[in-house]
């Protein structure tokens, strides 16, 4: 059983992010928001794997976590979750692909759950779990264009100053090679910037 204080984070994170047009919408919501199981884990925990289709929408209560792609015989950091984010793979989630991603928890976390089924059942108001899917790849589209327009216009210097004030321990949880990665940056560039920054 959910407390309440929980299903409230919850809650609060969807109402962050989902604009009420309806009364029966917060409702809605509410009900959904108890529907997450939570989950405390180790840091290395994997949410998604590449080439499954575990179709959950994840919520971290606590702790951070990263996303990577694979591209040859490496892999790049692509995404860094934090703290009362929303998580999922876009393949699975939306398209219903197997992921081409992998995601795991960076730190000891807090993570909360819910299937995609559950989000579309036809106990709720269908009208939510479907806009509530709509909204996050929106926000997914944005950030990734927001982040390559802010790649391509800023110095590796403001990138790694734009990283740190919106994720304060990102230095304490991300190695240097995946944060270089992360940034776009060589990693002669990224010593530079904690160089120039006073990080180093």
């Amino acid at each position: 059983m959910v407390s309440t204080n929980k299903s409230e984070l919850i809650l609060k994170g969807l109402l962050s992010i989902y604009p009420i047009g309806h009364d029966f919408e917060r409702k809605e919501l509410y009900t959904l928001s108890n529907e997450f199981t939570f989950q405390k884990v180790e840091r290395g925990f994997q949410l998604w794997a590449e080439g499954l289709d575990q179709d959950n929408l994840y919520f971290i209560v606590s702790g951070a976590c990263g996303e990577y792609l694979r591209h040859e015989r490496e892999e790049s950091l692509i995404r860094f979750y934090q703290q009362d984010k929303f998580a999922f793979s876009e393949d699975i989630l939306i398209y219903s692909v197997p992921s081409e991603t992998r995601c795991i928890t960076l730190t000891e976390s807090i993570i909360a759950s819910i299937p995609k089924k559950i989000l579309l059942d036809e106990t709720l108001h269908k009208i939510v779990g479907a806009k509530l899917l709509s909204i996050l790849i929106n926000l997914s589209m944005t950030e990734y264009r927001n982040t390559t327009y802010e790649m391509l216009q800023s110095s590796g210097t403001s990138r790694l100053k734009a990283a740190i004030s919106q994720s304060p321990n990102l230095l304490n949880i991300i190695p240097r090679k995946e944060l270089a990665d992360y940034l776009g940056l060589s990693r002669a560039s990224l010593f530079r910037a904690l160089k120039s920054s006073g990080h180093e």
